[in-house]
């Protein structure tokens, strides 16, 4: 989470369609990562995506950058109106 929020905050200027990749591709790789040490095959795909939803990495407190985008951008908002 703290290398995920820095690369946020060094990229929070970028298009919000970066994040939302980005947040694809670090999840896959969790997934991956859990799935070597479920059984030693470290794919990540087919049946991790049910094993390990997008909500069980979100309810375990991994910052989606996306999210983390929205709230930023709803801030500035705010404090601009």
């Amino acid at each position: 989470n703290r290398t995920l929020r820095g690369w946020y905050q060094y990229f929070q200027h970028s298009k919000a369609n970066v994040f939302t990749n980005v947040d694809g591709f670090v999840r896959r790789r969790l997934r991956s990562l859990l799935q070597w040490r479920r059984d030693g095959r470290g794919k990540g795909k087919g049946r991790a995506h049910h094993r390990w939803p997008n909500e069980w990495f979100a309810q375990r407190g991994l910052l989606s950058l996306a999210a983390e985008h929205v709230w930023t951008r709803t801030i500035v908002c705010l404090r601009t109106h």
